[in-house]
Formats: structure tokens, sequence, C-alpha cells
């Protein structure tokens, strides 16, 4: 239809309402390349809404120490509903939550750098099928523990039992099943069942997607969901991802232009390409690209910048600055970190300094490895085309390799880091 009736309706750009996976990006590419062709992944743009709410973020649900930036409490969430926007929320869960523990000294004289667990349990009626719809395209989550998977539902017994065995450590429910009416009904559920058997409801919210507006405000309007917590009145059921929210023009504007994105992409090529000048060459056989290939390496990138993006604040709260709440610390920050032509930090001299600037490095390459995950990479020899990666690896493995080039890659979660402190892009 583009193709041969575009220009008879003088059409310049054209959105078009899909999940973003590679057959559909491929399909669009296909004989639209003279117009201007953006996929809108609904699902997709409605866990942007909550992954760009700062105050969303699993950071403000855990125990955290922003003098190392270190955190001691274990996130643990729950997801409703395994279609579209259920997978799309354990995607971002499953990388937002990814933190560092504790670093000590190791025996060798080399850090020893413990992650933080986390917990994710996903709950569908139709599970079979959709898990592994999920785990064939991320074969590295295979059998890994952070995900527990419930083949029950809120209308089985097994899913309560389990309930009432968690519910006290539970931090995060997303509630995202197709129907508004069953969402708001299972939300009710869970709320009641948390009110009754949790200790208090801090640290603790449910979301729920409600595609028409009309049950959005129907739900805000209902008191019952707001409780005293510490003494402060706070929400505990909120709502997100309603179409007007997905479709209103501005969200369409970002699909087309994602400004922040481009931005950060910018200044962390600059340091990135300062940092390469002193990073031993990796020595992998080099690898040609076939169009499938590239299209896949230009796909993940984004992805990582887009993280990148959000993450800024999870950064800026580990370290204890954010919403300026400690300016004072960010501008010290910064001027330490201060990297000179070696690529070195000269000004970088205090024990405290130096163990908040690393673990943010750390807490970095553990979020890097599970977004390297969720699109599909395992650890390999570097190939695009067999999605494999040789710096996939936990941080006690990444700078106790035998390959310089490997160890140094540190380097570059290091530049993130600044960048975080400098440029605050996404707030």
């Amino acid at each position: 239809l583009i193709k041969n009736h575009g220009r008879d309706y003088n059409i310049s750009t054209i959105y078009c309402h899909g999940h973003d996976t590679r057959i559909n990006r491929s399909v669009l590419g296909y004989g639209t390349k003279e117009y201007n062709v953006y996929l809108v992944d609904s699902s997709m743009l409605s866990v942007w809404q909550i992954k760009k709410d700062k105050y969303c973020q699993p950071v403000n649900f855990v125990e955290l120490d922003s003098v190392t930036g270190t955190v001691s409490s274990v996130f643990t969430a729950l997801v409703i509903g395994f279609g579209e926007t259920g997978r799309d929320m354990l995607r971002f869960l499953y990388e937002f939550s990814s933190f560092i523990k504790e670093t000590k000294p190791g025996v060798d004289g080399i850090d020893d750098v413990v992650e933080q667990d986390k917990k994710i349990y996903v709950a569908d009626k139709h599970l079979g099928e959709l898990k592994t719809k999920f785990l064939v395209n991320a074969p590295a989550l295979i059998g890994d523990n952070s995900i527990e998977w419930l083949d029950s539902t809120t209308h089985d017994m097994p899913f309560w039992n389990t309930m009432k065995e968690i519910i006290d450590s539970l931090n995060y429910v997303v509630v995202a099943v197709d129907n508004d009416e069953e969402a708001a009904f299972i939300a009710m559920q869970v709320f009641d069942f948390a009110h009754r058997y949790r200790r208090d409801l801090s640290r603790f919210k449910i979301y729920v997607r409600l595609r028409d507006e009309r049950n959005k405000r129907l739900m805000e309007q209902m008191k019952k969901y707001k409780t005293k917590v510490n003494g402060k009145e706070t929400i505990v059921v909120e709502s997100f991802g309603t179409d007007k929210y997905v479709f209103e023009y501005l969200n369409l504007r970002n699909v087309r232009v994602e400004k922040e994105v481009t931005d950060f992409e910018g200044e962390y090529d600059k340091i990135s390409r300062k940092i390469s000048k002193s990073v031993p060459k990796d020595d992998s056989k080099k690898e040609d690209l076939d169009e499938v290939s590239e299209e896949f390496k230009e796909y993940y990138q984004k992805e990582q910048n887009r993280s990148n993006v959000c993450h800024v604040y999870t950064k800026l709260a580990l370290a204890g600055v954010a919403d300026g709440e400690d300016e004072a610390k960010r501008e010290h920050m910064v001027a330490v970190i201060d990297r000179d032509e070696n690529n070195e930090y000269p000004q970088l001299v205090s024990a405290v300094d130096k163990a908040l600037f690393c673990n943010l490095a750390y807490c970095e390459h553990v979020r890097w490895n599970a977004k390297m995950k969720l699109v599909g990479f395992v650890y390999g020899e570097k190939s695009m085309k067999r999605k494999t990666h040789n710096t996939l690896l936990t941080c006690n493995d990444l700078i106790r390799s035998e390959h310089p080039y490997v160890r140094e890659t540190l380097r570059y979660d290091k530049g993130v880091v600044e960048l975080t402190f400098r440029e605050s892009l996404c707030l």
C-alpha cells in the first residue's frame, strides 16, 4: 500500500503499530525507504513510561549505601501476564535490578566483587509456550535462578501459596494482562493480600497496565489504594500504558527522534574514542558482517544507549546525588574523575571516592551484561552473527582475565559513569 499509493496521498510520515521485532523491522525497511516509516510498539512505549519515571526504577525499592554505591537487599518482583507488555517489563526489571552487594580485597590483591541477588517471578496461564518464545531469543537466561516461572495464575491456589511465602519481601508487582477489567481486579486482589499479610507497605508498589483512560481515572479516584508509609500518604497501586499515553503526539515524535538517546550516544562516543587509544586491541578475528548481522548490531547498540539514558538516575541514586540531593558531592565526583590524556584519574586518590567510582562501574558492567543476555548474547569469541561476546563475564572474571583487552574493558564502564555525573542527560 505504501509502495503503490504513498505519493497519491502525499504521505511523508507513517506510523505502523506492531511489536519491535527483527521481522517487523525488516518488513518495514523493504520498499519503504523513500518514506519516513516508524514502528510504534505500544507495549514497549508503555514500559518506556515506567522506565523513564525515575521513581519507578528498582533502585528506589532496595536498601542502598550511597557511600559505597552498593545495595544490601534483594530486589524481588512479580510479573502477572507474560504477553508483550509482561515480557518487556521482565526485560526492564531484570536489567535495572542489577546491583553490586559489596566489594572487598581479594586474596590476589584484586577486588572481590559480590553481585547482589535479584528475584523475579513470572506468572501466566499460558506460560509454557510464552516462556519458550522468550527464552529461545535469550538463551543465556535458560536456567537463570533469578527468574522463577509460575505456571499458575490468580485463579489457582498454588499462586497464592507462593504469594504468602514471598509477600513480605516483594517490592514490585506488575499486572500486564490483556483485559482492563481483569487487570484492575487482579491489582485489587494483590493489594488486599499485601495489606493483610505484609508488615507494612514500604518499598512496595503495584503497577497495572490499563489501556482505557477512563479506567485509569477510575482507579486514581479509589482512595483505598492510598496509604500512609513512614508518615507520608503513598499511592500503592498505579496504572500505566493507556492508549492515550502511548499514541499521543509527543510519544510518537519520540519514536522518530529519541533525542536523549542520540545525545548520549554522541557524548559517549567521544569518551569511547579517547579510551580506545590506550586500551589493548582485541585480538579476536575481525568478522565480516552480512546485512542481517549489521542490522542486529545497530539494534543492540541502540538498545544499550536507550538503557544507559534511563539508567542515569539509578547510578546517581546509588551515589546519593539524585534529584540534587547532594550537589556538593556530585561536583566533587565530577572533579576527581577528570580523566587525563593517558586515561588515568590522577585526582581520584581518596579510598572512599575510588570505592564509589569502581562500584558504580561494576554496576554498569552487570547492567550491560543483563542487557546483552536479554538481546540474545551468550559468552564466547566475539561474533555478531552467533551473538557471542568475550566480555560477557562476571566482574570478577572480567578483571582477572588473562587477556589485557578483556580486563581493560572496564574502562568503558567507567566512561559511562563519568558521563552520568557530568551530563545527567535523562533528568
